[in-house]
């Protein structure tokens, strides 16, 4: 019976499955580096959506999956309370009459804080003697630090044959796993649209099942499960907030019962301080102080989302958008007087060496809250000779009715 429902299971990913490409080729790494000893990390793009991987040496790093003691936590709250040098989020939760509580098999310290498994999911478990463990029969005496995958994505170096019934379903994953020279590798991946219609006008990003198996092998992952995602998925590496999916829906960060992450053994050299592109030319700079900011198509949280990126990148452009007064669309407060957008020209993430063009408006002041340290390079720091002649700048101001006046105008600067 098994033989014929995996020869199922392929015969239906034949039929509805698209192509991939192998995953050698196909990932482009934006950067490789390793930032704590024996942790690389690789930011990688792969099937449309940014992803982060940490391949990570048990011989140097501990493996740590933190302690849930009755209370949802927000996942930057777990990195800091155990001292982490990175960390995904990981368990998957389930609510009961008291409280929420992680669905399925869970240990910190050797310490089984759920002890129910349900529908024999997976578990990834690193024993007190550092041997990393994938499997949905576990020894409850050898759990150390452990949480469930709801999956396997990767069982004995292939692809899991069930993941070919369902092979469309995108989103943001979190992904765990290990090599066959026993290194944890855990990986993320930005995904859907936070609040998109759906009626399908905004793209859906992220990888699906089979995809994210792919994405694992090409890591030489030979066994691994699907964490927890969508709006949990999270990472975080020496205090770097890398992958900004992770939210409740108001802007902040979703509660959770636990996080896998690591501590280095030894001494850990601080990070440099994020690259910069001192030969820029563009006038203005802003870069985000929030967990989570989107570049959109135009200057209102109701134009659609481009994309989102997390703390510390840095935009550039050479026009802004400062209403002076209240813009009402249709009934709707797009923007309140003092807000300020730039219109952005390119992008640059904390691990990036190099910028990234793009095309869109980010909101640095929006409905009065600051999200972003904003910077006019072109600011004088002497006031302006009275006699030098006017410079020419672009004025764009959107009234209240929603009209538009824009133009180049003649004004002292």
């Amino acid at each position: 019976m098994g033989k014929l429902s995996n020869l199922f299971h392929r015969v239906i990913g034949l039929v509805r499955q698209p192509a991939i490409a192998p995953i050698g080729d196909a990932i482009n790494v934006l950067s490789d580096n390793e930032t704590v000893p024996g942790v690389r990390h690789y930011a990688i793009e792969v099937y449309g959506a940014i992803g982060h991987a940490l391949v990570i040496d048990l011989s140097q790093n501990e493996i740590i999956v933190t302690h849930y003691k009755g209370n949802l936590l927000a996942p930057d709250t777990w990195y800091e309370d155990y001292g982490l040098h990175g960390a995904v989020n990981a368990s998957g939760w389930m609510a009961s009459p008291e409280y929420n509580i992680p669905n399925s098999i869970a240990a910190s310290y050797g310490q089984i804080y759920q002890i129910y498994q349900k529908d024999l999911r997976p578990v990834i478990n690193v024993t007190d003697d550092e041997i990393i463990q994938v499997t949905h029969r576990p020894s409850l005496g050898e759990l150390w630090q452990c949480v469930s995958g709801d999956r396997y994505l990767v069982q004995n170096g292939e692809i899991n044959p069930a993941l070919y019934s369902r092979p469309y379903e995108k989103n943001a994953r979190t992904l765990a796993g290990k090599t066959s020279t026993n290194r944890l590798v855990l990986i993320t991946c930005e995904g859907w649209e936070r609040h998109a219609p759906s009626n399908g006008e905004e793209p859906w990003m992220g990888w699906s099942f089979i995809e994210a198996a792919n994405v694992m092998l090409g890591f030489g992952v030979t066994d691994g499960v699907n964490l927890d995602g969508g709006g949990s998925t999270w990472m975080r590496l020496l205090g770097d907030t890398l992958q900004p999916q992770n939210d409740d829906g108001y802007d902040r960060l979703r509660v959770l019962p636990n996080v896998i992450g690591f501590k280095a053994k030894g001494e850990v050299t601080p990070p440099e301080p994020p690259p910069t592109n001192g030969d820029t030319t563009m006038r203005y700079e802003a870069i985000s102080n929030t967990h989570v900011l989107s570049l959109r198509e135009d200057h209102s949280a109701y134009d659609p989302k481009i994309r989102e990126v997390p703390l510390n990148t840095t935009f550039r452009g050479d026009e802004i958008f400062a209403p002076t007064e209240d813009v009402v669309i249709d009934g709707n407060l797009h923007n309140k007087a003092g807000d300020l957008w730039l219109h952005a020209s390119e992008y640059q993430q904390s691990f990036a060496e190099n910028p990234t063009p793009c095309d869109g408006w980010v909101g640095v002041i929006h409905m009065g809250k600051t999200y972003a340290e904003f910077t006019d390079n072109g600011t004088p720091t002497d006031p302006p000779d009275p006699t030098d002649p006017p410079k020419p700048t672009k004025v764009r101001v959107e009234l209240a009715d929603g009209s538009v006046y824009e133009a180049t105008d003649f004004v002292q600067i």
